[in-house]
């Protein structure tokens, strides 16, 4: 189909803003996706990233509900993804960070299936999203204020699913590529996000605010900058440019 899709960097794109000169101990940052199975089911998955020596625990599991876009209306749709695996991601010592930082991400891996009683429900025009919440961010970070206490908003904007819609079957984009965790400071770095959908639809890419983790329904909650930082001044000075996707 013909349908536009939007990928918000917030959800996979986390690590831009952790505190390159400090040692981390809580949750870095996720990435949902829903994959059409057979029929009228799917498969939501969702991928969490921490610290692996931090004090904060990986979940066994992640309690999410669905709210109709624009109304925050509850969709009677909620789930809980049970972790289906859980693994280390190590990174080269060459990528520099600073010594005694941590150069081992742990990764979660929770799942579960949408039945086809709740896909054909999400019936709203408007669309939906997904939301959870937890608590908390990487300790020290520069760009934001009181970072160890601030919690994370994990959520996904999709299209309705029902019988007779034009989205009825969709996947939601997905990536490819592990994220980078370290960068050092001053060198260039190119990347490709590897980021592509399984519909052929096309993709748009933005930068939003991280959330603070106070509400999983909009307008989710915004962390604070630190003086000098904004959406458009951070950690990284950007020279980005997108491919879409036919």
């Amino acid at each position: 189909n013909s349908i536009m899709r939007t990928v918000k960097y917030l959800s996979f794109i986390f690590l831009f803003f952790i505190s390159i000169a400090s040692q981390a101990s809580h949750f870095a940052g996720f990435d949902i996706s829903i994959t059409r199975l057979t029929g009228d089911t799917y498969k939501v998955r969702f991928t969490i990233f921490k610290d692996l020596n931090g004090i904060a625990t990986m979940p066994t599991t992640m309690a999410f509900s669905t709210y109709v876009n624009g109304t925050n209306a509850n969709a009677n749709v909620t789930f809980n993804t049970p972790r289906v695996n859980i693994y280390t991601m190590e990174y080269d010592p060459k990528d520099c960070p600073p010594p005694g930082s941590n150069l081992t991400l742990q990764v979660g891996v929770f799942e579960y299936t949408l039945t086809s009683a709740q896909a054909l429900s999400l019936n709203n025009p408007a669309g939906y999203y997904f939301s959870a919440g937890d608590c908390c961010r990487n300790d020290g970070a520069t760009n934001v204020l009181n970072s160890s206490s601030l919690g994370m908003t994990f959520t996904m904007d999709f299209p309705r699913l029902s019988a007779g819609s034009a989205t009825r079957y969709n996947s939601t984009p997905r990536y490819a590529r592990a994220p980078l965790a370290f960068y050092c400071v001053g060198k260039p770095y190119t990347i490709d996000w590897g980021c592509s959908d399984p519909d052929g639809d096309s993709l748009v890419f933005s930068l939003i605010p991280p959330s603070d983790g106070g509400s999983t329904t909009k307008p989710f909650g915004v962390a604070s900058y630190a003086p000098g930082y904004n959406i458009n001044y951070n950690i990284f000075r950007w020279g980005t440019r997108f491919n879409n996707q036919p």
